[in-house]
């Protein structure tokens, strides 16, 4: 059922969290439950589910071009009207608006196939009949999450103005953007920070002035599925306790590294295809210490992996080829775990240690590289 102008009150309220609460276990609560606690069990709820709409969510419809009364022309009227769990269906049009998510809430363009079961993959932005939703701004973050639970999908999310201000900024809580495009003319496409652990699935994260996606001061979350691309800085950056989980995704053809991890970072980085970027596949330092599982680290236009200025890190089963410079590149007091990888057809060395690099390394596939197998020039 649909709501426009004239529907509910905006959304913080105990009354919106009992009835969503009520919609998802499908009966009432057998008894009045604290806030806190109600928060709690809904911590545990996937986003797709969540604002599923077999649950038959209240919904807010938007048009730009719009007339009929109980539409909203701006996505940010609905919001101001929104509920926890309501849904705002997004008719094609540019959106020239920064938003803010406290609300739980669901954005969806209309007609995308995710805003059914959530597990559908059309291309980011683009509907079925060719028509997009695009949501821009060029003077702050274009959205700005702090919900606990909400959720973008099946848009095109810019920031096109030069505050330095990144696209999407994530502070708290979980948000899910699915089968976006997100990119950014003079920040960060996305930003992580204060214990936010966003999933971001199936969209594409490319051109961005910074980093594709910066994860810092101790964010996590989930990135599957997703393209990442073409960004000035790295691809992926992760430090200051930041572990997120990286999967599934084509890392190629960023200014910097595909993936690096820094200042303490860590996160589980597995299954990626990272490809073609300026510095390297994958740099470790300054005490980072991230997990690399079964990523296939190909065709890097300096070295495979860079670890240096003390950094650590365990990379397992990782198959490293054809890379300008060495496979693994150590140095400076660091110390990786090198485990059942396979180096093959790197234009230098296998593994090249030097300058108080150390480290352990077994059980590797080192063959066929230009120079020879493994070359340590001053290692520990």
């Amino acid at each position: 059922h649909t709501h426009g102008g004239g529907g509910a009150a905006g959304g913080g309220g105990r009354p919106s969290l009992e009835v969503w609460l009520c919609r998802l276990l499908r009966r009432p609560l057998p008894v009045a439950l604290p806030e806190d606690v109600m928060w709690h069990i809904l911590s545990f709820v996937p986003p797709d589910v969540a604002f599923h709409l077999s649950l038959r969510p209240l919904t807010l419809l938007v048009d730009k071009a719009g007339s009929s009364r109980g539409v909203f022309t701006t996505i940010s009227a609905a919001l101001r009207a929104a509920a926890h769990g309501d849904v705002i269906l997004v008719k094609p049009g540019v959106y020239r608006e920064s938003l803010r998510l406290d609300t739980c809430v669901s954005i969806v363009a209309h007609g995308c196939p995710t805003n059914g079961a959530g597990a559908g993959r059309a291309g980011p932005g683009t509907l079925s009949g060719g028509a997009s939703v695009v949501i821009t701004s060029a003077r702050d973050h274009t959205i700005t999450s702090a919900a606990p639970l909400a959720r973008v999908a099946g848009v095109t999310l810019k920031q096109t103005g030069n505050c330095g201000r990144s696209c999407v900024l994530t502070t708290h809580g979980t948000l899910e953007v699915r089968s976006c495009a997100v990119s950014s003319a003079c920040g960060l496409c996305v930003e992580v920070t204060h214990l936010a652990t966003p999933r971001i699935v199936h969209s594409r994260i490319h051109d961005g002035a910074a980093a594709g996606l910066w994860f810092r001061a101790g964010g996590g979350g989930l990135v599957e599925g997703c393209e990442i691309l073409g960004n000035g800085w790295s691809g992926v950056q992760i430090s200051e306790g930041a572990h997120p989980a990286l999967r599934c995704c084509y890392v190629h053809d960023n200014k910097s590294a595909g993936v690096i991890s820094f200042a303490g970072g860590r996160g589980l980085v597995s299954h990626n295809d990272i490809a073609n970027n300026g510095k390297g596949g994958v740099q470790v330092r300054s005490a980072a210490s991230p997990t690399l599982r079964n990523n296939r680290i190909r065709d890097e236009r300096s070295a495979g992996c860079w670890i240096y200025e003390g950094g650590l890190g365990r990379f397992f089963g990782n198959e490293i080829v054809d890379c300008c410079w060495s496979g693994f590149q150590v140095e400076e007091g660091s110390e990786p775990l090198v485990v059942a990888n396979r180096l093959r057809g790197n234009r230098s060395a296998g593994v090249v240690v030097y300058n108080r690099g150390g480290g352990v390394y077994a059980f590797n596939d080192i063959s066929g590289n230009g120079r020879c197998g493994v070359q340590i020039k001053s290692g520990r």
